[in-house]
């Protein structure tokens, strides 16, 4: 008679009877059991350990918020921690989702981890909190308006904001390029940029309002005072004097309108107001 029976595994030293039946028929054997020079067999013998994760994925948010930390590349298991080696291990999930307040970077590292062991290195991956400027409820929304002045060859292009509260300031930024410094109300720009766009918001604190309605300066083209102007014609009638070597001379001129330009020749050079007179000119 045969049987075949499943694989049994021994506990201890004690003889083992194993008996078979068949029908009326029974038939036993006993079996000794000896573990003497038996050595266990250790599944992780000769496996390295596992690598770090391949990947993390950090995040930047504003202070006070559930930031998103996530490993990848493990076979197994992860654990965090707060240190590049050392230390205990807080978390064995592949993601992590800390509410950090303190603005600046908190990094955490990850290993990964098996029934073999765990990864020599460890991944970073970091949280950056940043402090963000936000609205506030109940802020007002300003209005702007402009004028625009045109003096000789110099263009002024005043902006002014309404609606702001008493205390907060006025803050102004050009369109797709950020804000100007200072703060202030209204806002002159002397020969502006052509084309160039500006809005404004109401400042209080760390507390913004919504932009309120932008404006473009259209070119303008700056006056010249003497276009098509002539020059002014020469003085009428002048003064001159004869006096003694060393003697102090009193000359004059008239019929100028605006200034005269006193000069030592009659066509070029530097006017003066000193030298004695040769030629005369009248200045616009």
């Amino acid at each position: 008679m045969s049987a075949t029976t499943p694989a049994q595994t021994a506990t201890s030293k004690l003889p083992y009877t194993l008996t078979l039946v068949k029908g009326a028929c029974t038939s036993s054997i006993t079996i000794y059991v000896s573990t003497t020079g038996c050595t266990p067999v250790d599944p992780c013998a000769g496996a390295s350990p596992p690598t770090s994760p391949s990947s993390t994925q950090g995040d930047s948010k504003c202070s006070g918020s559930s930031f998103s930390l996530s490993a990848s590349g493990c076979s197994s298991s992860y654990r965090w921690y707060t240190v590049s080696s050392g230390g205990s291990s807080f978390n064995s999930s592949s993601s992590y989702s800390p509410v950090l307040s303190t603005v600046g970077t908190t990094t955490y590292y990850v290993s990964c981890s098996n029934a073999c062991g765990e990864s020599v290195t460890r991944t970073p991956v970091s949280a950056t909190v940043t402090t963000c400027q936000t609205p506030c409820t109940g802020m007002p929304t300003p209005t702007i308006t402009s004028q625009t002045v045109v003096s000789g060859t110099t263009v002024t292009w005043t902006l002014t904001a309404q609606n702001c509260a008493p205390g907060q300031s006025v803050r102004w930024y050009r369109v797709g390029q950020g804000n100007f410094i200072p703060d202030e109300n209204p806002k002159v720009f002397t020969n502006p940029e052509a084309n160039m766009s500006v809005y404004a918001k109401c400042v209080n604190g760390a507390c913004l309002g919504d932009a309120s309605n932008s404006l473009t300066y259209n070119t303008t083209t700056p006056v010249d005072p003497c276009a098509g102007a002539s020059p002014p014609a020469s003085p009428s009638s002048t003064q001159g004097e004869s006096k003694c070597s060393g003697s102090t001379f009193s000359l004059s001129a008239s019929g100028c309108s605006s200034s005269y330009g006193w000069y030592t020749t009659t066509s070029g050079g530097a006017h003066s107001l000193v030298v004695p007179v040769i030629a005369l000119f009248c200045r616009p």
